[in-house]
C-alpha cells in the first residue's frame, strides 16, 4: 500500500501570508529547488522570514512565469511516475501556486495525483498535542530532523515534509482514499476551529475561516 510509495516533498517560500494574493520566492519539489524573479517588490516582513530580498531574487532568480510552469510540470511529474507529493498545510501551497498561474494566464493547478497533508494528518490523529504545529514543531514531535535554522528554506522544508507523509501515511485508510479522507478532515477542522473563534468572541475572524473552502486547494 504505502510500503512501496515514493513521498516527495513540495514547498514555497512567498511574499506573503495570503496564498490568493501572495508570489512564490523559492520552491521545492524533491531535491529541485528555484528561486524566481519577483515581478514586485518582495516585503520585508516576508524577507525576515526565508531571508531573500528583493535585489538578490532580482539577481540570481529565473523568469518568474518560466519557474511557476517548472514547478508545475515537476509536480506533474511526480504524480505520473507514481509518487506522492507531501505538503505541509496545503492548502497553502497549493492554492498559491494554482493563483499564480491564473494571474500569468495560464491554466490554473490540477491535483492530479495523491496528495499527503501532515498538518492535517497530525491534528486529526493527536488533536489533544498541547503546543504549535508549525512544521518544525510537528517535525520534532515525529523525529524528523528539522533545524529552526533550516525552517523557512524550502528545499529543507520539502525534504521534511516527505518524512513526516511517510511517518503519518499510515493513519489514511490507502492512496485510493487519502484524498477524500484528509479533505474530510480538513473541513472538520477548520469548523471546529470556527467555533471556538465563536466562543472567544472572534466572530468575524471566524466568518473568515467557514468561508475559506476546499482542501488541497481554496475554492475561494
Amino acid at each position: 500500500m504505502w510500503s512501496e510509495a515514493r513521498f516527495v516533498g513540495f514547498d514555497t517560500e512567498t511574499s506573503g501570508r495570503d496564498p490568493r494574493t501572495a508570489e512564490i520566492v523559492t520552491a521545492a519539489v524533491g531535491e529541485q529547488e528555484w528561486l524566481l524573479r519577483p515581478t514586485a517588490p518582495i516585503p520585508e516582513e516576508a524577507t525576515a522570514i526565508h531571508g531573500i530580498t528583493t535585489e538578490e531574487a532580482t539577481a540570481r532568480g529565473i523568469d518568474h512565469l518560466e519557474g511557476l510552469v517548472a514547478i508545475r510540470d515537476a509536480i506533474v511529474g511526480v504524480w505520473r511516475d507514481g509518487g506522492v507529493l507531501c505538503v505541509f498545510n496545503a492548502p497553502y501551497d497549493c492554492t498559491l501556486l494554482d493563483r499564480e498561474l491564473r494571474r500569468h494566464g495560464l491554466a490554473g493547478f490540477e491535483v492530479e495525483g495523491v496528495v499527503i497533508d501532515p498538518f492535517v494528518i497530525d491534528k486529526q490523529v493527536d488533536r489533544y498535542r498541547r503546543g504549535r504545529r508549525q512544521l518544525v514543531d510537528v517535525a520534532r514531535h515525529h523525529g524528523v530532523a528539522l533545524s529552526a535554522e533550516e525552517a523557512h528554506g524550502a528545499l529543507a522544508d520539502a525534504r521534511a515534509a516527505s518524512q513526516l507523509g511517510r511517518i503519518l501515511a499510515g493513519h489514511l485508510i490507502g492512496p485510493a482514499e487519502a484524498n477524500a479522507q484528509q479533505a474530510s478532515w480538513h473541513e472538520e477542522q477548520k469548523v471546529s476551529y470556527a467555533e471556538w473563534l465563536t466562543d472567544q468572541g472572534r466572530v468575524q475572524q471566524a466568518r473568515q475561516v467557514r468561508a475559506e473552502t476546499g482542501w488541497p486547494l481554496l475554492s475561494v
